[in-house]
């Protein structure tokens, strides 16, 4: 079964685009860690915003292109290494707890991966949610 997923979201052959290869993905990870909610977002110097999103919720706060100031958000936090990646409960966090954007986004769990481009700059973020 791995070859077979494996070739469906890597073969260059295929018709698909790569939002809706990512999109795919996205919804595997997303299952596979029973969350509600997988995206990856792209900074800009002042804003985080939705590029690929897999949304299993009523909130519609993320949705591709919608965006948050930067500085609002656990992807910034990551980035700086302030945060950790993974957090299991957000409201028992002694920093997540007193974000806005947890509220907003209704984020009890999280899981964030900084997407790495060279020469090292963080410019992106692969994430999952699942609401508390």
């Amino acid at each position: 079964m791995r070859d077979k997923l494996s070739k469906h979201l890597f073969d260059p052959q295929s018709d698909a685009s790569i939002e809706s290869k990512l999109l795919k993905l996205l919804s595997l990870v997303r299952k596979h860690l029973s969350m509600e909610v997988a995206f990856i977002s792209k900074f800009t110097n002042t804003e985080r915003v939705f590029k690929v999103v897999d949304n299993q919720t009523t909130n519609t706060c993320v949705s591709v292109g919608n965006s948050d100031p930067i500085c609002e958000t656990y992807c910034k936090k990551i980035s700086d290494n302030e945060l950790e990646q993974i957090i299991p409960n957000t409201l028992e966090h002694p920093i997540t707890r007193n974000m806005p954007v947890t509220e907003k986004l209704n984020i009890g769990s999280y899981i964030g991966v900084p997407i790495i481009y060279p020469p090292e700059k963080f410019m992106e973020l692969f994430a999952v949610i699942k609401p508390y």
